[in-house]
């Protein structure tokens, strides 16, 4: 069944295709879009999404707090994506998002990356040649607040697609006491993978590695010993 949330000028809806999000654009609105699962995905399952959700129950496991167990994972996550390549979520979004640049349409990436991968994610959609006009990184603070401070005086049609709820229905509550229009778009093409997510021999490996100190201290250790011979 299709969810939908609406609040006077806004509403929030399922979409399993990047293609749907047409249906909601006219002229004058902004394209904002998530970047991790909505625009692109690791080439390998190593470093994406769910290899980190994966990574963090194993701290859990070790008795870690939950807070803890993010820190950690999301730090490993962080290292991973300075070398990690990536691939569109859908082979047709690059087509799309050339079309509506065509067309006008401004089209802003806003991502819960933190500033310190600025050039990590610019990096990963440089290399697939996404036509984005700016990239917004708001770490922990609430995506809605970096978008309305991206429109300032402006209020056109807010069109924001991301592949996480909460991001959306917040912006859904708080979108329409600016008098800004709004869809929020909970893309969800990759819903399957992520719930069935099973780490491949390689990944199982390192998340065995990155849990124990003493491994990590030896791979740090080989790899010192290693660019010290050169």
């Amino acid at each position: 069944m299709q969810r939908i949330f609406e609040v006077a000028q806004s509403k929030v809806i399922e979409i399993n295709t990047f293609k749907e999000v047409l249906e909601h654009l006219e002229e004058g609105a902004h394209l904002f879009l998530d970047v991790d699962n909505t625009l692109i995905q690791p080439i390998h399952d190593f470093g994406s999404i769910p290899w980190e959700a994966n990574l963090s129950k194993r701290f859990l496991a070790l008795g870690l707090s939950k807070g803890e167990a993010t820190r950690r994972s999301c730090a490993i996550w962080r290292a991973i994506q300075k070398v990690s390549e990536v691939k569109p979520v859908e082979e047709e979004t690059q087509a799309l998002l050339h079309a509506l640049k065509k067309q006008g349409y401004p089209l802003i990436a806003i991502t819960a990356r933190s500033s310190d991968m600025i050039s990590t994610t610019e990096r990963q959609l440089a290399s697939l040649e996404l036509p984005i006009d700016c990239i917004i990184h708001c770490g922990d603070t609430p995506k809605v607040e970096y978008l309305l401070s991206h429109l300032g005086a402006n209020k056109p049609k807010v069109v924001f697609v991301d592949d996480t709820c909460g991001h959306l229905d917040l912006a859904a509550e708080v979108l329409p006491g600016h008098n800004i229009p709004f869809v929020g778009l909970r893309y969800g093409f990759l819903d399957h993978h992520v719930k069935n997510y099973a780490p491949d021999p390689f990944s199982h490996l390192l998340h065995q590695a990155f849990t124990h100190p003493e491994a990590v201290e030896a791979i740090l250790e080989g790899l010192t010993d290693l660019f010290k011979e050169k």
